[in-house]
């Protein structure tokens, strides 16, 4: 992983994005050397091989090519690449459109885009199918070993078996310290356990780059192996920062209070918050003025087809607690509460016919740059939460309130990364990805979610 910014970003995912821009900058500045004309233009070839690479990148990576979870699996690849293609013609269009006008020529003509596009994602399947194929082979992933036997450690095996394909567990050293010592279950068998004697053999056998300390309970841990080990450049994590950086939580049932105290992270300085300010203002202005064509049908055929207000408003709890009025799309019957507060269920039967469909798509959320513009939500942020179910989550999950240090967002980090939520346990699971949020954030991973955003649009799984 490399940290940009204070986001941990998948080391394969940039070496693959760069990749792919240096292929499509070749592509691109061959179709226009070959194109009627393209030879004498030295400039116009630089110029449109460089942005249509930066274009096709960007929306690549908008809808999820770069993910942990797809970026080598190649059916979930041609499946988005496929999305990709009308979304990089627009975009490179209307960019080049602007270019054109700053420039005062045309740098590209039609049928050299619809040459350009098309050749990248080509060269960009190509690209992920090799990626895919080395990691498939274990000859890019990153060789792990984890010091436990317990929970913990069989969590960091998940997750380099399940959608992330950045790291390989090559064994476990089994410490008995965790006091259910030998839990690793039959797919990940105890044939791969080590003594801590046998540690140093181990580590030279199965060439290890990284260790992970995957227990709580620290006595009997081969502290003078591990400083050794660290002497000699193997880098050293504990658990949470392992599985901060890897899979882009906090993990809340290893979560101990020295760690938040001592890690780094959670600024919020003044000119973060100025920056942050400037920065919802003028997104929201601008989804406020792009989406007209889309928000004003919207509240016709919600008009039209139920009865009641275009409006949903709702008290939710916002920054340091406080509760203000939230605006939505209505797409819920006007009786749909009549029997208490309570969770949006998959296939809300208190839906309308035009409110399934906006809530797929997230229509419904648009209205809240209202409230971004006034002040009471930012852009990007934790998803505001009801004062009933505030009061109830606060009992059950750990840290929750340090949730609302910062503004309620339209789109955040768990909205990304995890479907709807409609329980205490999903609370829970999304306020890992908050915390994440507060720890990391800034401009850059703010930047991150809202193009990560386009991608939730597209797949709309987790709506309810």
């Amino acid at each position: 992983m490399i940290r940009m910014f204070r986001h941990y970003i998948p080391l394969l995912g940039i070496v693959l994005a760069v990749t792919e821009a240096v292929l499509f900058f070749i592509v691109v500045s061959l179709l226009h050397r070959m194109s009627p004309g393209g030879a004498a233009a030295g400039l116009g070839g630089g110029v449109v091989g460089v942005w249509i690479a930066a274009v096709v990148v960007l929306v690549m990576s908008s809808v999820g090519l770069y993910n942990r979870e797809v970026m080598f699996h190649m059916d979930a690849v041609l499946v988005r690449t496929a999305m990709t293609l009308p979304l990089a013609f627009a975009g490179v269009y209307s960019t080049l459109f602007l270019l054109a006008a700053v420039f005062g020529t045309n740098l590209a003509s039609r049928d050299e885009i619809m040459d350009a596009v098309p050749g990248c994602l080509l060269v960009a399947l190509m690209a992920h199918g090799l990626f895919a194929g080395l990691v498939g082979s274990n000859r890019l992933r990153r060789r792990v070993l984890v010091i436990g036997s317990g929970p913990m450690a069989e969590r960091v095996a998940r997750m380099a078996t399940g959608g992330n394909k950045q790291f390989l567990v090559v064994g476990f050293i089994d410490c008995h310290t965790d006091g259910d010592a030998h839990l690793l279950t039959p797919r990940f068998p105890l044939e791969r356990l080590a003594t801590p004697e046998a540690a140093m053999e181990f580590l030279r056998a199965n060439e290890v780059a990284e260790i992970v300390v995957a227990t709580n309970e620290r006595r009997g841990l081969p502290l003078n192996a591990l400083l050794e080990c660290r002497l000699r450049g193997i880098v050293v994590h504990d658990y949470a920062s392992f599985c901060e950086s890897e899979a882009g939580f906090v993990d809340l049932d290893a979560l101990q209070p020295s760690w938040l105290i001592y890690s780094d992270g959670f600024r919020m300085d003044r000119g973060r918050i100025m920056v942050k300010a400037a920065f919802d203002y003028l997104i929201a202005g601008l989804v406020l003025a792009v989406t007209l064509p889309i928000t004003l049908p919207t509240a016709i055929a919600i008009k039209l087809t139920s009865r009641g207000p275009i409006f949903f408003k709702q008290e939710r709890v916002g920054v340091h607690g406080r509760v203000f009025t939230v605006l939505k799309f209505r797409s819920m019957r006007i009786d749909a509460e009549k029997s208490g507060p309570q969770w949006a269920k998959l296939n809300d039967d208190r839906a309308t016919g035009v409110g399934r469909f906006i809530r797929k798509v997230r229509i419904d959320e648009i209205p809240q740059v209202i409230n971004v513009l006034r002040g009471d939500m930012s852009f990007i942020g934790p998803r505001p939460e009801r004062p009933v179910f505030v009061k109830s989550l606060r009992e059950a999950i750990p840290y929750f309130d340090e949730r609302h240090r910062v503004k309620p967002g339209i789109t955040g980090w768990a909205q990304v990364n995890y479907p709807y939520g409609a329980s205490i346990e999903d609370a829970k699971n999304k306020l890992s990805f908050d915390l994440y949020y507060l720890k990391n954030g800034g401009i850059f991973l703010d930047l991150v979610i809202l193009f990560q955003t386009i991608r939730v649009v597209l797949w709309p799984s987790g709506a309810r």
